[in-house]
């Protein structure tokens, strides 16, 4: 949980992040997943979420393709503490 927060935090720090498609398509994914689960370490997460989605700013691009996309990181980590429940965002 700890890697999923920290790769979000990561990239809500960065303006770029906030006004890009991936940052809004990988949070809608993760909250989509996480509401799935019922654990304190999972509603937490889900808490914090629900309030960097209301953090974005207008989207100003679907996608500037990073070399790094730390919005998509932070689906990996998704992927990787909860497998059953992921296939593919969306």
């Amino acid at each position: 949980m700890e890697k999923i927060r920290t790769e979000l935090q990561k990239a809500l720090a960065l303006e770029e992040c906030r006004k890009c498609g991936c940052m809004r398509f990988n949070l809608e994914a993760v909250e989509k997943r996480l509401a799935s689960f019922d654990t304190e370490s999972a509603r937490e997460l889900l808490d914090d979420v629900r309030r960097w989605r209301a953090q974005l700013e207008p989207e100003e691009y679907d996608c500037k393709d990073c070399a790094v996309c730390i919005p998509a990181e932070a689906w990996d980590a998704v992927v990787k503490a909860f497998p059953v429940a992921c296939e593919a965002p969306g």
